[in-house]
């Protein structure tokens, strides 16, 4: 079908049949995660890419460009490509290839750790035509999430940076949704309600997605 690094195509489960009044059309690929960066400046916890040294085994542009054009040939009405890491928003490109998806009208998300979501690159990823932005958010105050994701201030900068994104937006009469991806583990399961309350009370987080830790945390 397509293969390329650091791209996984979700085959078996994201692969969906597209009728119109029981009429077989086509097949559609519902989502691909693209893992632009395999570095991250975080420490995280229940993670160790943070780990990985600093290479420059990233695609180039040209390349990332190319896959997006063959995988609009298979696209349907909920195609969603999300990009990951690592961090995204190191990899230099990333603006660019959210661009190119959005020429061929493809959803996007974007999960991101909320450092360097400052003012300047929420007006990119705007531009761009990001559809959602996912922050990875483990913790209802800074004592929690900070300590799991091994950056002091990291929780207050997701908080502003989500405040930012839904204050532009709403200026600019065009939404980018903003969501909250929580992995749950033995560190903040005792705060999960209380950050669920935090998502439920606040105006500029849509949702929260639960996530549990995949392998046991040291």
């Amino acid at each position: 079908f397509i293969k390329m690094p650091f791209i996984y195509l979700n085959m078996l489960e994201n692969l969906y049949l597209y009728k119109e009044k029981d009429k077989l059309l086509r097949t559609y690929v519902e989502q691909v995660v693209v893992n632009v960066s395999d570095v991250c400046f975080f420490k995280c916890n229940m993670c160790g890419i943070w780990k990985n040294k600093k290479t420059n085994n990233n695609l180039k542009l040209e390349t990332y460009k190319k896959f997006i054009d063959e995988l609009s040939k298979y696209k349907g009405p909920k195609t969603l490509i999300s990009f990951t890491g690592g961090e995204p928003l190191s990899e230099k490109n990333i603006y660019e290839i959210i661009s190119k998806c959005n020429q061929h009208k493809l959803n996007t998300t974007l999960n991101s750790n909320g450092w360097l979501i400052n003012e300047e690159n929420i007006i990119k990823l705007f531009d761009a035509g990001l559809t959602t932005l996912v922050f990875s958010l483990d913790g209802s105050c800074p004592a929690v999430h900070d300590k799991i994701r091994g950056m002091q201030g990291s929780f207050d900068r997701i908080i502003k940076g989500a405040q930012n994104i839904k204050s532009y937006t709403k200026a600019k009469g065009k939404e980018m949704g903003v969501v909250i991806n929580c992995v749950i583990s033995n560190h903040n399961i005792h705060d999960i309600l209380n950050l669920v309350e935090l998502v439920d009370k606040s105006d500029f987080i849509d949702k929260i997605w639960l996530q549990a830790v995949s392998a046991p945390l040291q």
